[in-house]
């Protein structure tokens, strides 16, 4: 019956699916799908970066998990007839999410590009334009699917079906636009920006008239539009301590979410830019069950240099239908960055 369920939530119902984007929570490690402008914000020549989220382990015997793989570089448009060069970010970026018990799996590689508009001779001001080609593709597995129709009334699924299933998978492009604003100085950088996902609405239902033409079922299913807003301060409270304070607001249809939460920055030596981070989050919501409190969550992380780590736990603070069990949630993230200069560094971490 479990399964009956899941595939109701997953696959026939619009609400649901038109609700569903890749979520992490620490988005800023996943720069590339947080916001296209930010391709090319690295304190460095190129960035590598990649992060996994294990999402409900604590409810379900097999949980959602997400991953996402980017990369992105910096090109610095150097003229002699101007101090205040600009930036062109290019990038690349692969996405990951699967419910393991029907193989369920939806898969996006974003191409990315942004240009960062310097708007001072001290380089430390930028207003940044970003945009975003994704193809996107979505499977399912019909073989772990069983219905009301198949039980043979005595101890298993094993009769044929009459649902009419379709083809088990089928792709889109998907498109985005960003805007960023950054300022820094010597102690202080504050980041601020608005990103448009799905705004070419794309098609996701499995189902097509040619499926069944006398079926009445949702041929036509159009992703929601997401708008994503954000504002970030990070600044020195003395030489080894740095506060981050981070908003983050998404709004697709009727869902909503906010995130509030602080970064504390210890660092730990100047010479080899090694630093520890810790911040308590909170996450809050408006969606189908009402507006509420969802999820606190907790993130720590390290950074040497050119190369940083980040850990953070979800505990959810609702109830998966009033059972009790949290919908919990892991996440870990590496980021490499290559040829490290502390020039350009305009995106928080973490």
């Amino acid at each position: 019956m479990y399964r009956i369920v899941y595939l109701a939530l997953f696959i026939f119902s619009s609400a649901a699916l038109k609700a569903q984007d890749p979520h992490f929570s620490q988005f800023y490690s996943t720069p590339l799908n947080f916001n296209p402008a930010m391709a090319g914000t690295i304190d460095g020549t190129f960035r590598i970066n990649t992060i996994y989220r294990d999402q409900w382990f604590t409810a379900l015997s097999d949980p959602l998990t997400s991953f996402s793989l980017g990369a992105d570089l910096k090109l610095e448009l150097n003229s002699k007839f101007t101090k205040k060069p600009d930036i062109i970010g290019l990038g690349i970026a692969f996405n990951s999410d699967r419910v393991s018990t029907f193989d369920l799996n939806s898969t996006s590689v974003n191409l990315i590009a942004a240009y960062h508009k310097s708007l001072s001779q001290k380089r430390n001001k930028y207003l940044s334009l970003g945009t975003s080609f994704g193809i996107n593709q979505r499977s399912i597995k019909y073989e772990n699917l069983f219905f009301e129709d198949q039980y043979n009334t005595l101890d298993a699924f094993d009769l044929p079906t009459g649902e009419v299933l379709p083809a088990n998978n089928f792709g889109f492009v998907d498109l985005a636009v960003g805007l960023n604003y950054s300022d820094k100085t010597d102690a202080r950088k504050i980041n601020t920006g608005i990103a448009f996902y799905h705004f070419n609405r794309p098609n996701i239902s499995f189902y097509s008239q040619e499926d069944c033409p006398s079926c009445i079922v949702e041929t036509e299913n159009r992703m929601k539009p997401r708008l994503t807003g954000y504002f970030s301060i990070t600044s020195d409270i003395n030489e080894g301590l740095a506060i981050s304070p981070r908003a983050l607001i998404q709004v697709q249809d009727q869902f909503r979410e906010l995130t509030l939460g602080t970064n504390l920055i210890f660092k730990l030596s100047p010479v080899t830019g090694s630093a520890f981070h810790i911040g308590t989050w909170l996450r809050g919501v408006d969606n189908v069950d009402g507006p509420g409190m969802e999820s606190i969550i907790f993130m720590t992380g390290f950074e040497k240099k050119n190369f940083l780590v980040g850990l953070s736990y979800d505990h959810h603070l609702r109830d998966i239908i009033s059972y009790g069990v949290g919908l919990n949630a892991f996440e870990i993230s590496f980021t490499y960055i290559g040829e490290h200069d502390n020039s350009f560094d305009i995106c928080p971490k973490f």
